[in-house]
């Protein structure tokens, strides 16, 4: 999942029908049990390298969410963590566990 501002949007002439030019904000990478760290750790990387200010990795068999922002700081949050979209998606916050519930 990818989320791109509406001001960075704004900036690029707005949404279009093919392949967006604009990096997200916020790009969400979902573990798959056939998925090394090594993987993983790269598309990060690809990720902030390319100018994503912040990556959330789900971690569903661990329920655990690590968060990984522009400096390439990571935080761990394990399930009674808050999961928050700081400077990106300002006021949301949940339960980091909450995003396991079905």
């Amino acid at each position: 999942m990818a989320f791109k501002s509406k001001e960075k949007l704004a900036g690029s002439g707005g949404i279009v029908k093919d392949y967006s030019s604009v990096m997200p904000d916020l790009v969400v990478e979902v573990n798959s049990p056939s998925d090394s760290y090594t993987k993983i750790a790269g598309k990060v990387n690809d990720w902030l390298k390319a100018g994503v200010s912040m990556v959330w990795v789900i971690d569903p068999i661990n329920r655990a969410v690590a968060v990984y922002n522009s400096s390439g700081r990571c935080v761990v949050l394990q399930e009674n963590n808050m999961l928050d979209g700081g400077d990106i998606l300002t006021g949301f916050k949940c339960r980091a566990g909450d995003i396991f519930i079905i």
